[in-house]
């Protein structure tokens, strides 16, 4: 574990030993993670609240997936994938990640999306399933401390933008 961890209870996993967390990170109300396999957060990674991150799976096929006689007693089977979450990502309220998932440095992954596949550095990901949404840019800038001052809401340059195109209409 990294230094400077902010986690809000209540927080939820499975096994703990296999959860690696990076510097200066944040995880907010209610997260789950499920640790079969190794679930790795690079520095600065924000998870937002109810966020789960779940690592195991099972079987299709019902005969498969319930509980059978093994040689080494009755029980159901699964299986499991790592999950990595690159340094300064975003992975918004809600947000649920599947096993076998990298999400790339940098990337956001909005509000209730369902993430199935890697989504690529620098990114902006959301819906259900989860796709790029598009690319971060300069045009996201928002200059919050100037705002702040100002007692203002920040916004981009592509908001701004898009508020004029709208005026302008």
């Amino acid at each position: 574990m990294g230094k400077n961890l902010g986690v809000f209870a209540p927080f939820y996993c499975e096994y703990g030993v296999n959860i690696h967390v990076g510097k200066e990170c944040f995880f907010n109300y209610g997260c789950t993670f499920l640790d079969v396999s190794p679930i790795t957060l690079g520095d600065g990674v924000w998870v937002g609240a109810n966020v789960t991150l779940a690592t195991p799976n099972h079987p299709y096929l019902p005969e498969e997936r319930l509980n059978a006689q093994y040689p080494d007693g009755y029980h159901d089977l699964e299986y499991s994938a790592p999950i990595t979450i690159g340094d300064g990502c975003w992975i918004c309220s809600g947000a649920i990640i599947a096993g076998g998932v990298t999400i790339g440095k940098g990337s956001i992954i909005a509000a209730g999306a369902v993430v199935l596949q890697d989504v690529p550095e620098g990114c902006i990901a959301g819906g259900v399933p989860a796709r790029v949404i598009r690319k971060i840019d300069e045009k996201d800038w928002m200059n919050v401390w100037e705002t702040y001052r100002q007692n203002a809401v920040p916004q981009s340059l592509r908001d701004r933008e898009k508020a004029a195109k709208k005026q302008g209409e």
